[in-house]
């Protein structure tokens, strides 16, 4: 689990930080600007060539929900983000003051462009430092800092870090130090977002399209997960101009995900050789789609705090609530065929307690977004983009409190960090 003394020495130390958020999506890109609009040296460290996580590079570019029941109830740099990121093209908004229908009707849209130059902007103007295609391989606690061993094209290089902020979505360097972790016994699917046009929808005949799509699938030229529904196949895909895949996610590991990203391709290969036999759809083509698969779930942390479902649902503020979160539990099942959804009851609001950003154990790590601790129905709604924003900037703060205060992140004033938070224009329970 820790690298050996000759990894160790032989490891140049590159950065000596105060703060170190691995992971540069919609998590990490708040904690980090958000650390060192307060002062504090932070390097952010990310796999990919550009920030925004899978809002960005997995084109799920609809974050959602800063707003319940006709109010605001997340606010902060990733709202301000987003807000900024959708004036650039659109800057069409969906009416707050109303409560939607449906909850997803207060996504709000953003350009997967304008989102990621935005994040960029956003930490350069606030002094942090970016390293791109980078990832963290070993975690060891030295004293009252953690060395990070991290990986790009010139090899393995440490980093010296007081706070260490964990915003992979998979928990990595949480697992990585030796802190606990768990992963449900099942996985939810994963979906490869797939835009598509060159079709005539008013020239398909969907009950021959669902006919043709089930004699393919008896024969096994498409598969489960292929498409949303037995019910009404590629019709919600036509319809949206958009392909949902629902593919099997072992669990976190490169291999894993190596197997799933090929997977993901392979399956929209067989659904647009599919859509083109269909009488409308043969200059059907795709106009984009991710650079990588959206995970719901991998690992989650065993934290000082658990966010149960029912405690979830119940709106139950915590005496150490930080910030709100406000999506229905939304499980998806492996195989795609239906989802278990658990709808909040009117004008509650769920709210996150910050020692559920705290691994047991730890000292100075702290954790942001998907993989915070929560059971794995809780976890299905406090994954979405705006509560990972929102915890993202809590841990930014709390980062340089523990900083500035010499302390042990659960030793953090939770009053102090409130206050705190409330000055950086952030919305508190």
């Amino acid at each position: 689990m820790y690298k050996s003394k000759k990894m160790t020495c032989d490891a140049p130390v590159r950065y000596e930080v105060d703060v170190l958020v691995v992971g540069g999506g919609v998590a990490g890109c708040p904690a980090a600007i958000q650390a060192s609009r307060l002062g504090v040296k932070t390097l952010l460290i990310e796999k990919n060539g550009m920030l925004g996580g899978t809002a960005t590079v997995g084109a799920v570019n609809f974050p959602g929900l800063f707003h319940a029941w006709g109010k605001q109830i997340i606010s902060g740099i990733g709202y301000d983000a987003v807000i900024t990121a959708n004036a650039m093209f659109s800057g069409q908004l969906p009416d707050f003051s109303k409560v939607p229908k449906n909850h997803w009707e207060n996504q709000i849209r953003v350009d997967r462009f304008a989102l990621a130059y935005t994040f960029d902007k956003m930490c350069i103007e606030s002094g942090v430092e970016i390293c791109f295609h980078t990832m963290p391989v070993s975690v060891i606690r030295e004293d009252d800092k953690y060395t990070v061993f991290c990986a790009d094209k010139n090899g393995i290089f440490a980093v010296s870090a007081s706070v260490v902020i964990d915003t992979t979505g998979d928990a990595d360097v949480v697992y990585m130090a030796g802190y606990g972790t768990e992963t449900g016994c099942e996985l939810q699917p994963a979906t490869l977002m797939t835009y598509i046009e060159g079709y005539d929808i008013d020239k398909i005949d969907f009950d021959l399209l669902k006919q043709m799509c089930l004699a393919e699938y008896e024969k096994g030229t498409l598969k489960a997960g292929d498409f949303q529904s037995i019910e009404k196949p590629f019709c919600d895909e036509l319809r949206t101009g958009q392909i949902y895949q629902h593919l099997p996610v072992e669990d976190a590991s490169a291999r894993s995900k190596s197997r799933l990203e090929a997977a993901s391709r392979a399956a929209i290969a067989r659904a647009i050789n599919f859509l083109k036999k269909i009488p409308g759809c043969e200059n059907i083509r795709i106009s984009h789609f991710g650079g990588e698969c959206g995970i719901r779930e991998t690992r989650r942390i065993k934290g000082e705090t658990v966010i149960s479902a029912e405690n979830y649902v119940s709106g139950k503020v915590y005496p150490d609530a930080v910030c709100y979160s406000f999506y229905p539990i939304d499980l998806h099942v492996s195989n795609g065929e239906y989802i278990e959804q658990v709808f909040l009851k009117p004008e509650t609001v769920p709210t996150i307690p910050y020692s559920a950003l705290i691994p047991q154990g730890s000292f100075r790590m702290l954790t942001a977004g998907r993989c915070l601790s929560s059971d794995r129905q809780a976890n299905s709604a406090c994954r979405v983009q705006a509560t990972c924003m929102a915890t993202g900037q809590v841990a930014g703060a709390a980062a340089y409190l523990a900083v500035k205060d010499g302390c042990g992140v659960s030793d953090v004033d939770v009053t102090e960090l409130k206050v705190l938070l409330k000055q950086q224009g952030f919305i508190v329970p």
